[in-house]
């Protein structure tokens, strides 16, 4: 952000505006999570990270979540992506790649310009009630490695393409999890968040000029 063009009021309001957008994905995810473990625990959590994949903005929520591996995640995006188009989605729970665990699943959308710059990345990492580990539990304690408690383990796999889902992938999960409607439910939740996280950034480039948000 280039702090010559924006005084001290200006960054107030433009700080508001991007914890607003947050508020909004984490509202959107509490309000249509279909399992328990989002819309009564909570356990999940909605953030904004720039193209250089430092943390921007994060709405309240577990500290274990928002502060556990977003630029990582982000960058992992990134690294096994570098042609990242409008439209595109990706899994991504590989906690060898800042993730917390396979069960918090993380949805990444890169935010792209009408020039097709990525300018954002906003994430959304909800706990599921499950994920194909070998019990059927949504926290495992007593689980030696991460194959043991959670079968389904994606490093920034793309799962839309064109604001489509990616059928393979989506079949995939449904028959792997033993609870398919209710993690259905909770991707499609999941899925909203980011896009109105990526609606309200572009919005808002369109609105003040990218160049300002550099």
């Amino acid at each position: 952000m280039t702090h010559d063009n924006l005084n001290g009021a200006e960054l107030a309001i433009l700080n508001s505006r991007l914890e607003g957008i947050v508020r909004k994905m984490a509202n959107t995810l509490l309000r249509t999570g279909r399992s328990g473990v989002l819309n009564r625990a909570k356990d999940f959590s909605c953030c904004i990270v720039t193209a250089d994949c430092e943390l921007l903005a994060a709405a309240e929520s577990l500290p274990i979540h928002v502060l556990s591996g977003p630029d990582i995640m982000a960058r992992t995006m990134i690294d096994y992506h570098p042609v990242l188009k409008r439209g595109d989605a990706f899994f991504h729970n590989s906690p060898y790649h800042g993730c917390s665990h396979p069960a918090d699943l993380t949805i990444l959308v890169p935010v792209i310009d009408g020039d097709g710059r990525h300018r954002f990345t906003v994430l959304a990492k909800a706990h599921q009630a499950d994920i194909g580990n070998s019990e059927p539990t949504t926290y495992m304690a007593t689980a030696r490695d991460v194959y043991n408690e959670g079968a389904l383990i994606f490093p920034a796999v793309q799962v839309q393409r064109d604001y489509r889902d990616i059928g393979d992938i989506i079949r995939m999960c449904e028959m792997r999890i033993r609870v398919p409607e209710q993690w259905r439910g909770d991707y499609l939740a999941t899925i909203g968040a980011v896009r109105i996280g990526e609606r309200e950034l572009l919005a808002l480039g369109e609105e003040i000029g990218w160049d300002r948000l550099d």
